[in-house]
């Protein structure tokens, strides 16, 4: 960024209790102890000479006036550069999340400010500054942002301050990765159907026999998820089905950090089969499989019963 220096319009009242003689003033043969003078300064800036009026007036006397004229300003121009230390993380989203991206994708962020002469000052900033703003479409939503195209469900989002996009040290923008879904989508086909309960059962099965969560992909169909562990990360949190956009901390809770189980394929599945008869609002949907999901507790499903869906085919 150039900024130039201009001179500004000024007004100074500067007390002092020194003699003050001029031989120009009404009062000069008389020294006062105590003058107040007011200086006006201006000028248009960048333009013209700078006039300076200053008015004298003595304690106890008259008022005396003095104005000058200096020559043409240059305008001085210098520049300062500026690069961000960002420590950020990714985050994951429903694709019906009508919110904008979450700030706390940016950890913590320093601003570095470049002089001309090379010399570095670092200061914290003002993260209530901080906006985000999806790459490619210049969304600030992950339902504004999602695309069911974008199989790979990654999306860079550029982070701004005050208004501004932010760049690295060696020039480049500062981004963090947004990872948005369907919800209940666990093997990651943008779509939700009895496959997905089957990879939750079987998940849930491999974790109950003493494997780690390290250990067994959610989605392991989808050989995009094993390509990238953030999108078994996505696969988890889409799966997670009794957590919504307002559940606090959900966007970046990790999958070693969830609970997803047996009543989760469950709930999936009534949603699909909601959605496969009369039901075509998908927010009706999952509040309906959501308010039975005590009584779907009780009746999940077997992995050999979801097979059993599943071979019937079908999506929502």
């Amino acid at each position: 960024t150039a900024t130039t220096a201009e001179t500004p319009v000024t007004s100074t009242t500067v007390s002092t209790d020194k003699p003050v003689t001029d031989t120009t003033a009404t009062t000069a043969e008389t020294p006062v102890t105590s003058t107040t003078e007011t200086i006006n300064t201006t000028q248009a800036p960048g333009e013209g000479d700078v006039t300076t009026t200053t008015t004298v007036t003595n304690i106890g006397g008259d008022n005396e006036t003095r104005t000058t004229t200096s020559g043409d300003v240059t305008p001085v121009e210098t520049t300062t550069r500026v690069y961000a230390i960002a420590d950020v993380q990714s985050g994951y989203y429903f694709n019906h999340d009508p919110r904008t991206f979450e700030a706390g994708h940016v950890k913590s962020l320093k601003l570095v400010y470049v002089d001309e002469d090379g010399n570095e000052n670092a200061v914290d900033a003002d993260m209530s500054k901080i906006t985000l703003v999806e790459a490619a479409k210049g969304a600030t939503t992950p339902m504004d942002a999602y695309s069911a195209d974008q199989l790979d469900h990654t999306y860079l989002v550029n982070v701004l301050y005050d208004g501004v996009q932010l760049v690295d040290k060696d020039g480049k923008p500062v981004q963090v990765k947004a990872y948005i879904g369907v919800k209940g989508d666990a093997n990651l086909d943008n779509r939700v159907d009895a496959g997905d309960a089957t990879s939750v059962l079987v998940y849930y099965t491999a974790l109950s026999t003493g494997m780690t969560t390290d250990e067994v992909l959610l989605g392991a169909i989808n050989s995009t998820i094993v390509e990238n562990p953030e999108l078994d990360e996505l696969a988890a949190f889409l799966a997670d089905v009794d957590k919504d956009v307002y559940s606090e901390g959900n966007w970046n809770t990790k999958k070693d950090g969830r609970k997803v189980m047996n009543d989760d394929a469950t709930t999936i599945l009534v949603f699909y089969t909601n959605m496969s008869t009369d039901e075509t609002n998908r927010y009706v949907g999952w509040n309906k499989s959501l308010s039975s999901r005590e009584e779907n507790m009780k009746n999940s499903l077997t992995a050999e019963e979801v097979a059993k869906v599943l071979a019937q085919g079908g999506s929502n």
